[in-house]
């Protein structure tokens, strides 16, 4: 799992119908003591959380530009981004990489990485992160991009093709 090869708290999470918060639908808690951790059914902001601007930035663009207009920045940090234009070029930014990575944002002390997952229809459907302490994210901003970005595209397949899921593993010699 994503919280084995990168040792830290791995989340999903949806931006349900008519909503303007992400809410946290699976993780698996990181095993080190010092961690982030938030409870299944949480909401979170989508501006300014790796997992929010995960699912913001990949959202259909008439969906995205009316959030951009309506959502209320407010400023969690110092780094919580609160004007509208530099949102915009961010979230151009997030699509064009495929992924985000965010440090203290949020909250002081914490980071992560997230990406896309895509549904059957090719239809956004949820974000996979990667959370954990600031100075662990920021070391591992490279590894936890590029394992997070892999972890979603594995579950967008598996989504797009269920079947696979149900056939057993077959070891040849």
């Amino acid at each position: 799992t994503l919280t084995r090869e990168t040792g830290e708290t791995t989340f999903v999470a949806v931006l349900p119908p008519e909503h303007s918060e992400l809410v946290y639908v699976d993780k698996v808690e990181s095993p080190q003591r010092i961690r982030y951790s938030a409870e299944l059914g949480e909401r979170r902001p989508l501006y300014c959380t790796a997992t929010g601007l995960g699912l913001f930035a990949f959202l259909e663009p008439a969906r995205r530009d009316d959030l951009v207009r309506t959502l209320h920045l407010t400023r969690h940090t110092r780094r919580t981004t609160t004007s509208r234009d530099l949102l915009r070029r961010r979230l151009e930014a997030i699509r064009s990489a495929g992924v985000v990575v965010t440090v203290d944002e949020f909250v002081i002390g914490a980071g992560g990485a997230a990406a896309p997952v895509y549904g059957r229809d090719g239809r956004l459907v949820a974000a996979c992160a990667v959370t954990g302490p600031t100075a662990r994210i920021h070391a591992g901003r490279r590894r936890f991009a590029e394992a997070v970005r892999r972890a979603a595209a594995e579950i967008s397949e598996r989504l797009v093709h269920p079947h696979r899921l149900a056939q057993p593993h077959v070891r040849t010699r």
